[in-house]
Order: structure tokens, then sequence, then C-alpha cells
């Protein structure tokens, strides 16, 4: 017989669903549309300041914000 598992915190979760619109989970909160996608933006710049020196991260991820925006239909 199958148990649930119990999760001890949940996590935010922002899914980006095109160029400038995206919709997610966040403290709580469900939000979509372009203040989602600029969340979304500003967690990957977060991840790549994490990983990456400063300026490395910024035009990293400049020019994935570009390159997203661009190949967007």
């Amino acid at each position: 017989k199958l148990k649930m598992f119990p999760f001890s915190n949940r996590w935010d979760v922002l899914v980006a669903l095109g160029a400038k619109y995206a919709a997610g989970n966040v403290w709580g909160f469900f939000v979509r549309g372009r203040l989602a996608y600029t969340l979304k933006l500003l967690s990957d710049l977060r991840y790549f300041l994490l990983i990456l020196p400063p300026r490395l991260a910024l035009r990293k991820w400049r020019k994935a914000v570009i390159l997203y925006e661009k190949n967007d239909l």
C-alpha cells in the first residue's frame, strides 16, 4: 500500500509561456502575465549571479533574454 510523502516545504514555480508572458506560484500567490515574466527573468539572473562572476553573469543573462524574445513567434 502506498503512503503519501509529506513535503516539509513548498517550492515556488515560474514557467515562461512565451516572450513576455509567464505563470506560476510565488509565495503562495498565483501570478501570471508580465509580472510573472519579470519575476522569471529576475530569478534567472539570480541563478546566473550565484554560479558566475557578476560581469559574465549579466552578459550571459542579457544574451539569453534577447535570444529568447527574438525566437518567440
